[in-house]
């Protein structure tokens, strides 16, 4: 069994081999037909070719219709080539080609602007009435703005400070809604504006050199244009260098000891070292007794630079936010202890010894006299209200209580420029 299988598997491994080596044999030959046919047809055609010049006789010219033909075939292909020799535009030739007419628009449109702003500014808008003075024979017509100053009439002596602030708050606010007009350009050629806020401007006086910055009630009737608002409630931190005491007050100063800076944090406008004078004054309260402070005003803050900033309406207060300001309090506890023995020692009635009705001992009349004097010094004892000392380098706060517009000290990044 062995031998036959073996025999049968020798059979199929001939016939498979005999398959693939007449594939592989019909592949080549059908590989060189394929390039061998090129050349047999070149051949053939220089066969064709000398067959029929074999066949054409010599003497025979061509006739005119072809030698035209050839000229005009020859004359269009020069044309074509003498077009593609033609330089073509580049990318930049044509981009500047697209570019003119948009500057073309662009000056047009700049043309007509300019002439509507020339018509708008020949125009009137809310103009006061314009008086025509008649002119004389030599003369031109000219046109008189007569414009009504409010403020020459009034005799701002006899004016109360609420009346005078009121004027100012009225003065500030038409110069703010002339200025807005001149800015937004609605006033023309023949408009009285910028009289009538030269006029405002002049009404105003420049407060002292050496004052850089007021409150808002503006008692030095200065214009506020250019300044820095300080806002109500603003903090002042400080420190006092100097002593205070409540049984004697009076004026001390402090030291500024952060830079204060505008609302939007971009310029200092009291810088750190300013000096700050406050004058104390004692607060007297029903608690007075255990709950003793010293209050404070601050008038004005002095500027490294020598120049003031008027802080009249600021009071100090201490680190919580308490009105006033508590350090050492001496309550006088053995002196009124003493007052009260001796007033309870004169105010005692003294025994008469006496021989009779209606007379009196020498003793009595002496004690009599001494009670009437002592009395009054001995019951002082009794009033005495407790000493608020403080200390130099106590840390405290000014609170401002009123807009103050100053000039500002510098730049909060002026340093790192």
């Amino acid at each position: 069994m062995k031998a036959a299988n073996f025999s049968e598997k020798g059979k199929k491994y001939a016939a498979v081999i005999f398959i693939v080596i007449t594939f592989i044999f019909g592949l080549v030959l059908a590989i060189e037909k394929m390039t061998s046919k090129p050349e047999e047809l070149n051949n053939n055609d220089a066969t064709a070719e000398e067959v029929e010049t074999i066949d054409r006789p010599d003497n025979v010219l061509p006739d005119d219709s072809t030698v035209t033909n050839l000229v005009t075939q020859r004359e269009e292909a020069k044309d074509s080539y003498t077009i593609s020799q033609v330089a073509t535009p580049t990318v930049a030739e044509r981009a500047n080609a697209l570019i003119d007419p948009i500057e073309k628009e662009k000056e047009t449109f700049k043309l007509v602007e300019l002439r509507r702003a020339r018509i708008a500014a020949q125009s009137h808008w809310n103009v006061s009435a314009i008086t025509t003075v008649p002119a004389s024979q030599n003369q031109k017509h000219v046109n008189v703005a007569t414009p009504t100053n409010h403020y020459s009439e009034l005799d701002e002596d006899r004016l109360s400070t609420d009346e005078q602030r009121i004027m100012i708050g009225k003065r500030l606010d038409e110069l703010a809604s002339l200025k807005q007009r001149i800015l937004s350009g609605n006033i023309s050629e023949g408009s009285d504006t910028p009289t009538k806020v030269t006029q405002i401007e002049q009404s105003f006086s420049a407060p002292p050199e050496n004052i850089v910055g007021f409150t808002q009630e503006n008692s030095y009737n200065a214009s506020t244009e250019g300044l820095s608002k300080l806002p109500i409630g603003t903090i002042i931190p400080s420190v006092t260098r100097m002593k205070a005491n409540s049984d004697r007050t009076g004026t001390f100063k402090a030291w500024v000891t952060q830079d204060v800076l505008d609302a939007s944090e971009e310029y200092v406008l009291i810088p750190t070292g300013s000096e700050v004078i406050i004058k104390s004054f004692r607060m007297s309260t029903v608690n007075e007794s255990i709950n003793s402070v010293i209050g404070m005003s601050v008038p004005w803050v002095v500027l490294p630079n020598g120049n003031k900033i008027d802080t009249s309406k600021s009071s100090g207060m201490d680190r919580e936010g308490m009105t006033g300001i508590s350090d050492q309090v001496d309550h006088h506890w053995m002196e009124q202890f003493l007052g009260v023995a001796a007033y309870a020692l004169v105010a005692s009635n003294t025994s008469y010894q006496g021989t009779g009705e209606g007379e009196s001992s020498y003793y009595g009349d002496v004690s009599s006299g001494v009670r009437e004097q002592v009395a009054p010094h001995a019951q002082k004892y009794l009033q005495l209200r407790p000493t608020n000392i403080i200390r130099a380098g106590q840390a405290m706060n000014i609170i401002i209580e009123d807009e103050i517009y100053l000039k500002p000290w510098k730049n909060l990044y002026e340093d790192y420029l």
